[in-house]
């Protein structure tokens, strides 16, 4: 009969032990690896409508912006180019967006994400072929700059796209003009020449403010993607490549790449 007993109190021993061990291994630390996979937010939806060649919209209404790139805008060269191979990537694939784990959304509520189609990475196909410029603002992308800067200097060595030279539409055809007239441009791609009066740089923004009325304007998060900083071209000839918008009566270009700033050597 003792013997019975105490076999029971071990069977009842062991269920306890083994029903503690479920309850526990939850809690039990995982290796780094599949910590970051936990984390990561990755999805399959469906493209409700491509807006240019860097930003879509998904299922749910979500805009996604594109990690690693800059396609042209309205009104730059190439920007319908950019748009229509955004879509025609798309067009007909399973799609998956790869969500940035550090930093999930940007200032305008968007997604930030790389996006695949059919196995290929879109947003690196775009820089490779021309109808994008390589901007990697860490923390999404630094990974990764390496990949990115490969397919900019392959697409910038075959003259594809937006670094043609043979093409009409191609930036190194758009004419330069002197800051002065950069007035009388306002909403067209062009590139302004001229000598920078002053470089100012805030907490959020800098200016680069030429002998004329006109200015580039740099965004807090351009700045560190710059190779030089603002002060740096203080006094210096530059080309200011982009489209001249009008900000309290002053006409000026936003700078979000590097490549939209070139430097004349005397």
């Amino acid at each position: 009969m003792s013997c019975a007993r105490g076999g029971s109190l071990r069977f009842v021993s062991r269920l306890f032990i083994f029903s503690l061990l479920v309850l526990l291994i939850p809690l039990i630390p995982q290796d780094a690896s599949s910590l970051e996979a936990s984390r990561q937010d990755i999805r399959y939806p469906s493209v409700r409508r491509v807006i240019d060649g860097d930003t879509i919209v998904i299922s749910g209404n979500e805009h996604v912006r594109y990690v690693g790139i800059d396609a042209p805008e309205k009104n730059e060269p190439f920007y319908e180019e950019a748009a229509a191979r955004n879509r025609a990537l798309l067009s007909g694939k399973m799609v998956k967006v790869v969500v940035c784990p550090e930093e999930p959304r940007d200032r305008h509520g968007r997604l930030l994400g790389f996006v695949y189609s059919g196995g290929v990475n879109v947003n690196e196909a775009l820089v490779r072929e021309g109808l994008a410029r390589k901007l990697i603002i860490p923390p999404c992308g630094a990974d990764r700059a390496g990949e990115f800067e490969k397919a900019e200097a392959a697409a910038r060595k075959k003259g594809l796209g937006i670094w043609g030279k043979a093409s009409g539409s191609g930036a190194a055809l758009i004419p330069v003009i002197p800051d002065s007239e950069a007035r009388r441009h306002i909403g067209e791609y062009m590139r302004v020449k001229g000598r920078v009066k002053k470089a100012f740089k805030g907490k959020d923004i800098a200016f680069l403010d030429f002998d004329s009325s006109f200015s580039a304007v740099i965004f807090r998060e351009t700045l560190g993607v710059l190779k030089k900083g603002p002060a740096h071209y203080s006094g210096k000839t530059v080309i200011i490549s982009g489209v001249i918008k009008e900000r309290k009566g002053r006409p000026e270009i936003v700078i979000k790449t590097p490549s939209q700033i070139e430097e004349v050597k005397p």
